[in-house]
Formats: structure tokens, C-alpha cells, sequence
């Protein structure tokens, strides 16, 4: 019994000795390749900034200014802005149209779009003549909505959620939806704008 077991012992060192010299050996265990690095977009965050978007003319469409601003830089799509506690104006024809204010907004430049949510107020800027046209002079105009977008692609500001339009005139609302021109001359609900 014991030379047989020391023949086996002879024959698996033996058998090493082989595949060590053929070049065969364990094989190796393989790492997963290596996950592509997701890069999220670069964020810049300012203090009391002031974000002008312009048309394609060059001419201003809106400037806002805030208390704070997160920047989202994004590869080929333009910035994306966050920004807390903003005042701004809209504008028309190169003149402030509209003036506005709420808790906090979003600029997307590349969609030249601002959307401002919570206690959103927006008002006529003085000197409008609101009275040109044919349409009747309405005082001094305010439109208060908990949300607002203004596209200057569509030449619009969609207000919704408890809106209310006001003047030294007149009150109107709460109405769940309404839509404006820049300067606050011409609103309706979205099926009669």
C-alpha cells in the first residue's frame, strides 16, 4: 500500500511538472470590464446671480436674478438654471414688457423657457399702453398663479394653479388656467387664447 501511494504521489508530480511546462496553467479568474463612467452634468452654484436669455436676434427675451442658482451645464444642449427667491422682467419689442417674482424658477436657455413656481406674481410694466388697439386701459395689472411658464418661442405666459388677475379696476379669479401675452394685455383660458 505504501508504494502504491507513493507511485500516485510520482505520476501527480509528474503530471504538474507537464502541464507546467506546456504552458497550461489555472485559469485566471476574469474581472468584469470596467462600467463606462457616467458623467453627470457639471454644476455650478452662484450667489445673487443674473441670467439673461436672449432670442435669435439677439435681443433680450428675459432677464431674472435670484438669491441663489444651481447651473447645470449640458454637452450640447445649453445650461439648465435652478434658481431660489427671483425677481426678473419679460421682454417685448426690446422694452420690459412684465415684470415678475416667485419662491423659485427654472431657465432652460436652449428652450430660451422660464418656468417660476409658488406665489408666482407678474406685473404689467408701467408705461404699457394697454389702451392701444382698442382694448380697454385696465389700471395697473397683476396676475398672481402658484405656477408659470413663459416660452419666448410662443410669445406666451401659461399661468395655472388658483389664478387671479387684478387692476385697480377689476378682479377676476381664482380660474384654474389662463394665458397672457408679455406685456398683460391680451389673457384667456388656453381654448379662447
Amino acid at each position: 500500500m505504501g508504494g502504491g501511494s507513493r507511485a500516485g504521489k510520482i505520476l501527480g508530480l509528474v503530471l504538474l511538472a507537464l502541464l507546467l511546462v506546456s504552458g497550461c496553467s489555472v485559469p485566471k479568474r476574469q474581472r468584469p470590464a470596467p462600467k463606462p463612467e457616467e458623467r453627470e452634468p457639471e454644476k455650478i452654484t452662484a450667489i445673487a446671480p443674473e441670467i439673461t436669455v436672449t432670442d435669435k436676434e439677439g435681443e433680450k427675451a428675459f432677464v431674472v436674478r435670484s438669491d441663489s442658482t444651481r447651473l447645470e451645464l449640458r454637452e450640447g444642449e445649453g445650461s439648465l438654471a435652478r434658481l431660489n427667491r427671483i425677481t426678473g422682467e419679460i421682454y417685448r419689442n426690446g422694452k420690459i414688457a412684465s415684470r415678475i417674482e416667485a419662491d423659485t424658477a427654472r431657465v432652460d436657455q436652449a428652450a430660451k423657457t422660464l418656468t417660476a413656481f409658488g406665489n408666482v406674481r407678474m406685473t404689467r410694466e408701467e408705461g404699457v399702453d394697454a389702451g392701444q388697439g382698442g382694448k380697454p386701459d385696465l389700471g395697473g395689472l397683476v396676475m398672481n398663479a402658484r405656477r408659470m411658464v413663459y416660452s419666448k418661442g410662443q410669445e406666451r405666459i401659461e399661468a395655472e394653479g388658483d389664478v387671479t388677475v387684478s387692476s385697480d379696476k377689476f378682479v377676476m379669479g381664482p380660474i384654474p388656467k389662463l394665458w397672457a401675452n408679455e406685456d398683460l394685455t391680451t389673457f384667456a383660458t388656453p381654448d379662447k387664447f
